[in-house]
């Protein structure tokens, strides 16, 4: 569940509106997702957002990930973790947790 743009570069929208459309993005996603496998409910398929360098702000300024959904936490490209999950994020049904590539 993510969404990725030419160059990988930041969304040209203002913030509310990138939010909005990464929604109506994965939104769209889980409805062509639950249709492919079968008409399967979208909700036991197992999904997971990793919220990278510019989504994480996203996240921060109150971007809401359904609860099925297994949130991801990145690294900085770096190693460094931006941030561990909170109990309420750990709490979600999907679950969250963390993700580092070790820089050799």
């Amino acid at each position: 569940m993510a969404m990725r743009v030419n160059h990988d570069t930041a969304i040209p929208l203002t913030q509310d509106e990138a939010i909005r459309s990464l929604l109506v993005v994965a939104d769209k996603r889980r409805e062509i997702l639950g249709s492919v496998v079968n008409g399967t409910n979208v909700n036991n398929i197992p999904q997971i957002w990793c919220l990278h360098k510019k989504v994480h702000g996203y996240f921060e300024a109150g971007m809401t990930v359904p609860e099925d959904i297994t949130l991801l936490w990145s690294d900085d490209n770096w190693g460094n973790l931006r941030r561990l999950p909170l109990a309420n994020e750990t709490g979600k049904s999907a679950g969250a947790g963390e993700f580092s590539l070790e820089v050799v």
